[in-house]
């Protein structure tokens, strides 16, 4: 997950993208991930660029190949250097049309051929497009890296785009332009960027308009093709266990005839400067008010670039940044708030985005230009400047970590000028002093400057003009005193320093504390990173209609202060180490975790046992807490994508434990009382049943005495939560109807539960069913173009399972989309599987789960949810073993079993005009 955080930061747009491949991972297992940062010495920190070989062809094209040996799996990376800043204003949106196109045939690759091919090997394709870029990409076993050079290759150089495939793309991009306008995040952004820049095409709506889209035609389509997809503005790039030389060759042979031609450009107009603050209010069907406040930046490879970066880190990223700490913890004025900087080629943006009651906004507005007035009269102090620059370092670290991430990485610094700017940015980053970070404030987040736009419900709109919100500005700022920052001394309190670590990878290993708790522990010292859990049986299968959302309240009180550490204390301690603790209410155990540098395993840990060991649940911090949950549910119901899942598993699972969202709904959250919360803690925390998991760049002997230091105090209680019964499936249906331009649906089948020997058959038959070139995908999207999104997923939980289908078409397909779906189930049912597909979908089973495991997040939650399936740590290796094995009789019979139409629950958000 960390790549995903990472890409949609730098590449605001193509988040969709890459969160649905990890969708399409959670359909086959279920994932623990929490969210890694960085660690707080200074240390020189150089990405390991001496196995990298870049080479530049005849014709201009650029290859770059980088050897990574940790697991069986390669990516092939078509990068180009053209997307939103090369378009014309007449075909704007035509850079994401044409990456829908490149995929769809060839001479000797029909349509719907390259899908086929690429599952088949194993692996998965996709593709993204954003302001100055578009990558097409396969990631594979690397033991099909040939194939995949010749997919992308014939793609580049032989696709045939027949308008009649450009007529069905077209409306697949019309419905993703639909969903877009259903996503209050998605729409206030848009709208603040075109504020924010008038002329310049950052501001432009990036996707172009349905209008615009039917409009581009095959000439127009092969035109920009011809104008832009020239080799010498293109770098392939290549990552994962191959052989650098063959590569090469391979590489060569199939893109050095690609002629040259002329590589003609078009670039964005320059931005006037801007005198006066820009103000706009819009009303949505949305539950609350949206507020996002843009200023021009600085571009990427400025001086001030890293300055910028480590101001928005400053004021709000992390529970201890500014904004955070004084709108949202302090004044309670804003359900989440926070800042963010995003650099380009010529041109950057810095934001500040909050979710808040509209009754708020006005005292919301004021407090956070009178944080950013303190920030220029006084420059952060040395400690939090120190553990900020520590957590970007981690994450950029962490966008390493697999090899899709290195080879966006080593592209986009390519295209920048050279892959080697990679270990420059770390350079640049330290180099940032606590002046600069002042003077970038003082320079770029100016009121005449800004552009603010707000996105509220519809009954919830004033008069409020631009003139009047910069004169309350200006008031605000005005009234603003000096105030000398108190310098934060707290640090991770003294703990032994981590154990230095062999060179040399272990088996994973299963060992027992003394107290009885197991502890999984997995070396891997590809990089020095380390993922560390704590879980317990139990938490949400205990909850009722009437206490849902108790576990979820407990854990993160649980986070807000301990008998030796106030809130304030955990955050800023645990930042300065480059990280944050996690917590995860999951429907059969719940868990404490973080990601972090290996060197800070010992400090971070001390802190995670006190949270998990001594919380002291003040109850004016489960009062903020349980603010910030309800505003979760009420932002949760304005999503189309995770909204009508919750529907459906009530639909399916009624008031049974699974049904019940772990946020809970906001009548059942307001009754929870500080007492509950306690008795709900008692009955977690128990050393039988507990499991610490620990994977990543350490020494089993020292981590294992370290954990026996730190969790021996575990106490073991007689007592151990009794599990929920097994659901009973219900055929209900839940539809909510909402002022939307699509129509979003959820169904479901029942499963088995994650412990049947049918679970790799039934991944087997997801895959049939779901993904790229999966019979859902085919008859929705590809043939009849009803849907952008179309996807089948399992969930599996220890005592039942159930198997999920999506949807989001325009209202009047709503129907259409839904009885296509359960026709293509209907024939599986009935056994109507080929022997390719059967063969395909099972070397996509494989080849995807291998993939999935290059995170130590990914490893450890494979490792634990094994554990409590009691399967045995041996499953996650075998995995693949079971897969193999698994028949088309096997298969066939899960289909007949679990796939039966009649008895799906349904779940909607239905479109409606008033």
């Amino acid at each position: 997950m960390n790549i995903i955080k990472y890409l949609s930061k730098r590449f605001p747009g193509t988040k969709s993208a890459w969160a649905g491949f990890v969708c399409s991972w959670a359909a086959c297992v279920l994932l623990l991930c929490i969210m890694p940062a960085a660690p707080a010495q200074s240390q020189e920190v150089v990405i390991p660029l001496n196995d990298v070989t870049k080479r530049v062809l005849d014709n201009g094209l650029t290859l770059l190949v980088k050897e990574d040996h940790s697991a069986p799996v390669a990516t092939v990376n078509v990068w180009v250097k053209t997307g939103y800043f090369n378009e014309t204003t007449e075909w704007a949106g035509i850079s994401h049309l044409l990456e829908h196109m490149f995929f769809k045939g060839t001479p000797t690759r029909p349509v719907g051929k390259i899908q086929d091919e690429v599952k088949s090997c194993g692996g998965y394709w996709n593709a993204g497009t954003i302001y100055d870029h578009t990558n097409y990409y396969i990631v594979l076993p690397s033991s099909e890296i040939n194939r995949a050079l010749d997919i992308e290759a014939d793609a580049l150089l032989h696709s045939n785009f027949p308008q009649e495939e450009i007529d069905k793309e077209q409306e697949v991009v019309i419905q993703e332009i639909l969903r877009k306008y259903d996503n209050p995040g998605a729409m206030v952004w848009e709208k603040m960027m075109d504020l924010l820049y008038a002329n310049h095409y950052l501001g432009r709506w990036r996707m172009g308009q349905p209008e615009q889209v039917r409009r581009m035609d095959r000439e127009v389509l092969v035109g920009y093709y011809t104008d832009r997809y020239r080799p010498e503005n293109i770098i392939l790039s290549i990552v994962g266990d191959v052989d650098t030389d063959a590569v090469l060759a391979e590489a060569a042979r199939l893109l050095g005839p690609m002629p040259k031609g002329e590589l003609k450009h078009h670039a964005s107009p320059p931005e006037p400067e801007q005198t006066a603050l820009r103000f706009r209010q819009d009303t949505m069907d949305v539950a609350q008010t949206y507020l996002a406040i843009g200023f021009q930046a600085p571009p990427v490879l400025h001086e001030d670039e890293h300055a910028a970066e480590v101001l928005s880190y400053v004021l709000g990223s992390g529970k201890s940044a500014r904004l955070y700490r004084e709108i949202k913890e302090r004044s309670g004025l804003a359900h989440s708030i926070s800042a963010g900087y995003y650099a380009l080629p010529s041109a950057g943006a810095f934001y500040i985005e909050a979710e808040l009651d509209a009754d708020k906004i006005d005292e919301t507005r004021r407090a956070i230009f009178r944080e950013i007035e303190r920030l220029k009269q006084q420059p952060p102090a040395a400690a939090e400047l120190e553990r900020i620059k520590a957590r970007i370092e981690y994450s950029f670290l962490s966008s390493m970590e697999d090899v899709s991430g290195q080879s966006n990485n080593l592209a986009y610094y390519e295209s920048l000028g050279d892959y080697n700017l990679l270990n420059d940015y770390v350079a640049r980053l330290r180099a940032v002093t606590p002046e600069d970070v002042q003077r970038a404030a003082q320079k770029y987040l100016l009121i005449d400057k800004a552009a603010m736009q707000e996105l509220r419900p519809e009954d919830k709109k004033d008069d409020a003009t631009a003139a009047q919100v910069e004169a309350s500005l200006r008031e605000a700022v005005a009234e603003t005193q000096f105030e000398a920052q108190a310098q934060t001394t707290s640090a991770a309190r003294a703990a032994a320093p981590a154990p230095q670590s062999p060179a040399q990878d272990a088996p994973v290993s299963l060992h027992t504390l003394s107290n009885g708790a197991q502890v999984i522990i997995k070396e891997r010292h590809r990089l020095p990173l380390v993922s560390v859990g704590v879980y317990f049986t139990g938490g949400r299968w205990a909850e009722t209609a009437d206490t849902a959302g108790l576990t979820s309240l407990m854990l993160s009180a649980s986070l807000k202060g301990t008998t030796t550490r106030s809130a304030e204390d955990i955050q800023n301690e645990i930042e300065s180490l480059g990280t944050a603790i996690g917590a995860s209410a999951l429907p059969d155990y719940s868990a404490w975790g973080f990601s972090a540098l290996s060197r800070n395993l010992a400090p971070a840990l001390d802190i995670l046992a006190d949270v998990v060991l001594n919380p002291t649940f003040p109850e004016q911090e489960i009062e903020k807490e349980r603010q910030t949950q309800l505003a979760q549910i009420v932002k949760t119901q304005d999503s189309m994508y995770a909204y009508p899942f919750i529907l459906a598993r009530r639909a399916a699972y009624g008031d049974h434990p699974y049904g019940l969202s772990s946020d809970g709904r906001e009548d059942s959250v307001q009754a929870l009382t500080r007492q509950q919360i306690l008795d709900a803690y008692e009955n977690l925390i128990n050393a039988d049943g507990a499991v610490l998991a620990v994977v990543g760049d350490v020494d089993t002997g020292a981590v294992l005495a370290l954990l026996e230091q730190k969790f021996g105090a575990l106490p073991k209680r007689a007592a151990r939560p009794a599990p929920p019964p097994p659901p009973v499936m219900a055929q209900g249906e839940n539809i909510v109807e909402r002022n939307k331009s699509q129509s979003a649906q959820a169904f479901a089948f029942p499963a088995v539960d994650a412990g049947s020997p049918d679970v790799p058959a039934l991944n087997i038959l997801r895959n049939i069913a779901s993904g790229m070139g999966g019979r859902l995908y085919d008859e929705v999207r590809e043939k009849r173009n009803l849907a952008y999104t179309v996807v089948a997923f399992l969930e599996l939980n220890k005592y039942g399972g159930i198997l999920l289908n999506y949807a989001a078409t325009s209202p009047e397909n709503e129907q259409q989309a839904r009885d296509l779906m359960l026709q293509e189930w209907k024939k599986l049912a009935a056994g109507e599987i080929s022997e390719t597909e059967f063969e395909n979908s099972k070397r996509y089973s494989i080849g995807i789960y291998q993939i999935q495991l290059q995170s130590n997040s990914d490893l450890r939650s494979q490792y634990v949810r094994s554990m409590y399936l009691e399967r045995g740590l041996d499953y996650v290796e075998n995995f693949t073993d079971l897969i193999s094995a698994v028949t088309m009789d096997d298969v066939k019979r899960a289909a007949a079993a679990h796939t039966n139409h009649d008895s799906a629950a349904l779940g909607v958000i239905r479109a409606v005009s008033e």
